[in-house]
């Protein structure tokens, strides 16, 4: 085992929040916990951070679901209507080596008629233990940026010959718009793209493209060197 092998377990909060006795909503929460054998000096430090940026994260979420939604108003409306509302917070580590951690963040609520869905995603940095922008990631510059979007547009037209693929009308005018550069993390061959659930697809589920590695040769600023994945 490397000294610095960094593995994880996901801590698991449920809750059903009240107004006085009236179930008011149905609360789902996982947040990453890192730790490492002989973990010292800055990797001990590292994985400090990065616990509690996601511990805090997940407590805030807690905390501002509780204010909103253990209420009188909210009550009522859990009385009279067929489904509760629910709200989650749910962390995914997707990659992790030596030198990067890779996390994606879904959040979804839905109160019986409207939900929504968002994804958002940090790529940490061991030596700088800090979160890394897209800028230092990727060439963001707009010939790098065409480049991506078209093999992202290749894949999904690629993906639309199987019928489990089923993308909206405007499938291409969606890729090529809402792309980010801010969206992404990596995978062990490549890295990620993703728009929102029910931006691409019919079923509303989050649209994941992964570019591999060697289609990513001049755009990709830095190298993942995987010691112990």
């Amino acid at each position: 085992m490397a000294e610095t092998e960094r593995k994880f377990t996901l801590e698991r909060i449920e809750k059903t929040l009240k107004y006085k006795n009236t179930p008011t909503l149905s609360l789902k929460i996982n947040y990453p916990v890192f730790y490492a054998e002989n973990k010292r000096g800055k990797e001990a430090e590292f994985i400090n951070k990065i616990n509690k940026f996601y511990k805090t994260g997940a407590e805030r979420f807690l905390s501002h679901a509780a204010s909103r939604y253990s209420s009188r108003d909210f009550a009522y409306k859990a009385k009279n209507e067929k489904a509760k509302p629910r709200i989650s917070m749910t962390s995914n580590v997707s990659y992790t080596d030596k030198n990067f951690v890779s996390i994606f963040v879904d959040f979804s609520s839905s109160d019986g008629e409207n939900a929504k869905n968002i994804r958002l995603s940090q790529l940490w940095s061991a030596e700088k233990s800090a979160i890394l922008p897209p800028k230092y990631v990727f060439d963001t510059g707009r010939r790098a940026k065409r480049y991506i979007k078209e093999l992202i547009y290749k894949t999904a037209l690629h993906n639309a010959q199987n019928p489990s693929f089923c993308y909206r009308k405007n499938f291409k005018s969606v890729i090529f718009r809402k792309f980010s550069f801010e969206n992404f993390y990596f995978v062990p061959r490549g890295v990620a793209f993703f728009y929102d659930k029910g931006m691409l697809l019919t079923d509303n589920s989050a649209a994941v493209f992964v570019i591999p590695h060697e289609k990513l040769d001049g755009v990709l600023k830095i190298t993942k060197k995987t010691e112990y994945n």
